[in-house]
Order: C-alpha cells, then structure tokens, then sequence
C-alpha cells in the first residue's frame, strides 16, 4: 500500500502548530478574522492560512521565510486532521455494515485487505501528538489575556 517513492510525513509538534497559527493569523487575518484573532484570540483556520501565503506568494506579494514554513507545518497538521477524520467515517461506514470490499472500491484500493490495512495505519495516527485547531491560550506570564492588553483605556 504505501508507496516507496514517498515516505509520510511525521506529525507536527503540536506547540509548534500552535505558533504557526499565531503567526499566520497575525499576517493575514482581515476583517471578522482579524476581529475574531484581535478580541478571542481565534485563529483562522489551518487551511485558509495556508492558501493565504499561496495567494500572496503568487501573486507577487511579500511572504517571508517565517510564514512559508509556518504553512508548511500546518501542511502536517491538516494531513494528520485528515487522517483521523478518515479514521472516524470508515469506523462508521462499517458501524453502518458497509463492508470492507464495498469500502476499498470507493475508496479505489485492490481489495478489502488493503482497506483494512490502511484502518489499521489510520488507527496508529490516532496515537500521534495533534494541536486541535481551538482558541489559542496567548496570555501574558502574568495571566492576562492579549485582547485584554491591547484595550484602551
């Protein structure tokens, strides 16, 4: 099944996750977006960020060293958000009694054996570290929050 042209890429540390959000957030977030990053430190989604520096470095703009790696380490962490999720509908499909063969020929795999063996590697994938894309805890040492430093008074 696995292809030896390629190896998987391992997960992201989720820390590091965390930091790139934070960084892309702060570059590209716009209107609500920035509104949402600014007042609930809400970053945006890992997969607008990306196209976001895909955008900019295409079309000319200014994408520093920081934010294309930032995009390619969200580039492992929506792989392995990928993968779990894959984990989750084939454990419905088969909760629903679809079955193996009917699954492996959706999915375009030889046969039920490689369907279950791709369950299995999906299983292991579970175990690895992820950073769940939620609000991101950006506090001060001294515990107060970031939206709350920036307000007037």
């Amino acid at each position: 099944m696995t292809d030896p042209r390629w190896r998987e890429l391992s997960p992201a540390d989720p820390v590091m996750v965390r930091a790139a959000r934070a960084h892309l957030t702060g570059e590209f977030s716009r209107g609500v977006d920035r509104l949402m990053w600014e007042t609930h430190e809400r970053p945006l989604g890992d997969v607008q960020s990306v196209r976001a520096v895909i955008q900019a470095a295409s079309g000319g703009g200014a994408v520093d060293v920081t934010g294309l790696g930032a995009a390619l380490l969200l580039i492992r962490a929506i792989r392995l958000d990928v993968d779990r999720l894959e984990w989750e509908l084939l454990e419905s499909a088969r909760a629903a009694g679809l079955g193996w063969e009917s699954i492996a020929a959706v999915m375009d795999l030889s046969g039920a054996a490689e369907a279950q063996e791709r369950h299995r590697w999906l299983d292991s994938r579970r175990a690895e570290p992820a950073a769940p894309a939620e609000r991101l805890d950006l506090s001060a040492p001294d515990g107060v929050p970031r939206a709350e430093r920036m307000r007037l008074p």
